[in-house]
């Protein structure tokens, strides 16, 4: 399902049993971070970013995260 959709980022979720997928793109030619209130029946506390390792944690609901430029994001709940 899409979290957001403009001009440069797309952010989607994907759902397989227990596990989350969250997958942004980033058309633009510098950096963008975005917020993203997650699905209500997401359990998670923390990603994983499977690019580069580092970890997120969601507040309120939502999910600040920077997609490089010209580049994407794939995170995994945990």
């Amino acid at each position: 399902a899409p979290l957001l959709v403009d001009e440069h980022i797309i952010v989607l979720a994907r759902q397989l049993g227990a596990t989350w997928a969250i997958t942004a793109t980033n058309n633009a030619p510098t950096p963008v971070t975005v917020e993203v209130k997650l699905p209500l029946n997401m359990k998670a506390d923390s990603f994983i970013d499977a690019l580069t390792g580092s970890s997120l944690q969601p507040s309120a609901g939502k999910l600040t995260l920077t997609v490089p430029a010209l580049f994407g994001s794939v995170l995994l709940s945990r």
